[in-house]
């Protein structure tokens, strides 16, 4: 969340509302997969984090080659 603002109530809500969302989508994966919850909450939330940062680069890199 901190990728895309700098104010502390968004940062709050936005982590909020993601763990929210990785617990509930890991905890569903992990029953109809029968596999461990805590390590696809996890692997959620990592796999999540870097297609946010690998598209904040890419669109960063984008606005300077336009520039």
């Amino acid at each position: 969340v901190k990728l895309f603002t700098n104010r502390l109530s968004r940062v709050m809500i936005g982590a909020s509302i993601l763990g929210i969302l990785f617990n509930l989508t890991g905890l569903t994966l992990s029953y109809k997969m029968n596999i461990p919850s805590g390590a696809t909450i996890i692997l959620l939330a990592v796999l999540s984090y870097l297609i946010a940062f690998a598209g904040k680069y890419l669109a960063g890199r984008r606005q300077r080659k336009e520039n």
